[in-house]
């Protein structure tokens, strides 16, 4: 069992200090600095309060990022004329994907291949770059 000792060291006033700033910053407007309720959140008198509510932020982003569904929303493909790729990319909508690629003088025959599943926006812009540095023909 991990002595009392072990426990990292929280500079609580500094902790306060941020989170002044931050609802500052939150609210976006300089006149909040001037408002004695947000001023004295920097204030010793109001620990309790602060700490509450800094428990309540860390609950409230916990229940949103575990609820938070990951969005497989990109698609990755090929387009390719008869068996030749001739360009890789990625897209939330494959269908008028391709219809924009076949209205590209040339490519009117040309169909969409997808590679794999859906994935996230970021997975997919990684996989593009791979796909680059493969030297497959790519978007800008």
């Amino acid at each position: 069992m991990p002595d009392d000792n072990d426990a990292p060291l929280i500079d609580v006033a500094g902790l306060r200090r941020d989170l002044y700033r931050l609802v500052v910053l939150l609210l976006a407007d300089e006149s909040v600095a001037e408002v004695d309720a947000f001023r004295d959140l920097a204030d010793a008198h109001h620990e309790a309060e602060v700490n509450r509510l800094l428990i309540w932020v860390a609950i409230a982003v916990r229940r949103r990022t575990e609820n938070m569904p990951t969005s497989r929303t990109a698609y990755k493909y090929h387009f390719k004329l008869g068996n030749k790729i001739v360009h890789t990319g990625i897209t939330s909508d494959i269908d008028r994907r391709e219809a924009e690629h076949q209205r590209a003088s040339g490519w009117e025959k040309g169909h969409i291949f997808q590679v794999g599943n859906r994935t996230t926006r970021a997975a997919a812009l990684e996989w593009e770059n791979e796909q680059r540095k493969k030297g497959k023909p790519t978007g800008p």
